[in-house]
């Protein structure tokens, strides 16, 4: 499903960073068939954006100045539509600058901060570039997920940054409480509880696929490791855990292009 904008406080973008960047392009490129162009933006290494069927999906770089220290991650966006009044919004609820304000060529303004629960995530003041122009579909990005046992303060949090609420979206046949952060009536991202005591709060994200199982089996060959071996959420469809090539772990999901977004049902276009 290609957009051409995405609603205020809705998760547009998502953005691998790496030590070797050359690293990513050839595992995700061998994993979902992404191509990729460079750009420079004022850092030690170019920032790259991959492609799906001509269309942008993802974004890889290098660390930069205040980021998280794994050695590879994925991070998530949010779509603002004034990025020092959404960096203000997030101090005072809570959270902090760390990287930027930035300018990605014409492409769109950005910083990466934290929430009040030390979460990293970015912003994204569009330009030329709304986000990800395709999504929703096998090779691109569908879901994605705060990991965090406080769901308190991450209510309180989110509300006072983006105008979020947190509500139960019951998920799987059996109908299975799934909260959910809500935009206007309309779940856009979910929250789950860490699987492992002691992980600090992160985003994770969920990258849809057509076969989670060969999937699994490609990202071994191309030096990626499973981390969750494929598991049925009824009602939905596969989901696995992977790690790539650099340990940046992110999570497959195999299911029919749900409108997981419906609140960007009016922005999208048909192929």
């Amino acid at each position: 499903m290609l957009f051409d904008s995405y609603p205020p406080g809705t998760p547009n973008w998502i953005e691998v960073t790496a030590p070797d960047v050359a690293a990513s392009t050839e595992f995700y490129g061998g994993l979902f068939g992404w191509t990729f162009h460079s750009y420079d933006i004022g850092f030690a290494e170019q920032y790259v954006l991959a492609f799906k069927d001509g269309d942008v999906v993802a974004g890889l770089g290098g660390s930069r100045v205040g980021q998280r220290a794994e050695p590879a991650y994925w991070n998530v966006y949010f779509a603002v539509d004034d990025l020092e009044s959404a960096i203000k919004r997030v101090d005072v609820a809570g959270g902090r600058l760390i990287a930027g304000p930035y300018v990605v060529e014409d492409a769109c303004r950005a910083a990466v901060v934290t929430d009040a629960l030390g979460a990293q995530f970015g912003l994204w003041q569009a330009m030329a570039l709304p986000g990800a122009r395709r999504c929703n579909e096998p090779g691109t990005f569908q879901w994605n997920e705060l990991v965090a046992d406080d769901v308190s303060v991450a209510e309180e949090f989110y509300r006072e940054a983006f105008s979020l609420t947190l509500e139960d979206h019951p998920v799987g046949d059996d109908g299975r409480p799934y909260l959910g952060f809500t935009l206007d009536g309309h779940a856009v991202a979910g929250t789950t509880p860490s699987p492992v005591e002691g992980i600090p709060p992160f985003w994770n994200i969920y990258l849809n696929v057509a076969d989670a199982e060969a999937t699994c089996a490609r990202a071994v060959e191309l030096g990626g490791s499973v981390l969750t071996p494929t598991f049925e959420v009824a009602g939905i469809g596969s989901v696995a855990g992977l790690l790539d090539s650099q340990g940046a772990m992110f999570f497959l999901l195999q299911a029919e292009p749900m409108e997981l977004y419906d609140t960007m049902v009016s922005q999208q276009h048909p192929d």
